[in-house]
């Protein structure tokens, strides 16, 4: 049987994946399990320092017998891991609605590191790809899959150019993933149409995600569970996460031209500021709010609703179409 892991944090409860222990005082602490019989653990036989040093910590008497484990909520902003992949030279000639200019290459890169060590700063564990010369939008990984709970599903981008990226992803998605299924087609989805909310997925039809890869998306996501809401991206806007993204459980980042839609009734919308739609497209990380810099009006907005902001400059990547969500895939292994 393999080990469970578990990590203790600051709260003083010991959490897997998917699970609490209440009583732990060994704040900062792994423990890894020796036995996993149903819904309970066995004493567990290693204690290691969080950090790494292999340090053994002392053991609470509490733990002398087997523990309960309870199911922890789960939230659609809690990951453990992420998958980049750096940008490549060829860049520059990445796809684009408007023609902004070539990103630069040395700043694009700075900016990319900048992003990957807000994700660590965030509690994730990061995954970073080599990039892949053959193509320019390769860095932009969430077109290429979707990470659930369950397990991945590898995309079928709708520009033909990047079908590519998403075969080139699945082995990664195979390394952490017990189950990775596929849109075979002839259907097209990109991972910027798709928010994942606590109570459904979202999926935007675009110029790059039709309906027939929406309907295939649904079968495949519904047999884990998932409801999938086909929503309609406002004319001119590339993806539908363009103008959105998800804060917490209920509430929504978004446009006020996508928050007129309707699409988001159920849900409680902050909308961006005036002049500030382009940051519309940032990421819950955990704690943490990861938007891009240069949008000082919508961050403060944020941070007084109780969110803490971090940002990242994304002027080389907004170039090409690129955007915080972009940049990443998030996730909790089960491997």
């Amino acid at each position: 049987m393999l080990p469970l892991r578990l990590r203790c944090s600051d709260d003083g409860l010991l959490h897997a994946a998917g699970s609490e222990i209440a009583g732990s005082e060994i704040a900062g602490s792994e423990i890894v399990g020796s036995e996993i019989a149903g819904s309970e653990i066995v004493w567990p036989e290693i204690v290691r320092d969080a950090a790494g040093a292999g340090r053994t910590l002392a053991l609470k008497p509490c733990f002398e017998k087997i523990l309960k484990v309870a199911p922890m909520p789960y939230h659609s902003w809690q990951f453990t891991h992420a998958i980049t992949r750096r940008p490549p030279t060829s860049i520059c000639n990445g796809l684009r609605a408007v023609d902004q200019g070539n990103p630069d290459f040395d700043r694009i890169t700075a900016d990319h590191r900048d992003y990957v060590a807000a994700l660590r700063n965030a509690g994730m564990t990061v995954v970073e790809l080599a990039p892949l010369e053959e193509f320019p939008d390769c860095c932009f990984v969430e077109d290429a899959a979707l990470c659930l709970p369950q397990g991945a599903i590898v995309l079928r981008p709708g520009a033909v150019t990047r079908l590519g990226e998403a075969r080139a992803m699945a082995p990664h998605l195979a390394d952490v993933f017990t189950q990775v299924e596929a849109i075979s087609g002839p259907g097209f989805v990109e991972g910027g149409d798709i928010l994942v909310t606590e109570r459904e997925i979202l999926v935007g039809r675009s110029a790059r995600t039709d309906a027939a890869g929406i309907a295939e998306l649904a079968q495949i996501a519904g047999a884990w569970g998932h409801r999938v809401r086909e929503v309609i991206t406002p004319p001119g806007v590339l993806h539908f996460k363009t103008d959105c993204s998800l804060l917490d459980h209920q509430t929504i980042l978004a446009t006020p031209r996508l928050n007129a839609s309707g699409c988001f009734a159920d849900y409680t919308v902050i909308e961006t500021a005036a002049g500030e739609e382009a940051c519309a497209n940032a990421i819950r990380v955990n704690e943490v709010v990861i938007m891009p810099a240069g949008f000082p009006k919508t961050a403060e907005i944020l941070i007084a609703r109780g969110y803490r902001v971090v940002t990242v400059n994304n002027t080389e990547c907004a170039k090409v179409d690129g955007g915080m969500s972009c940049l990443s895939l998030r996730f909790t292994p089960t491997k």
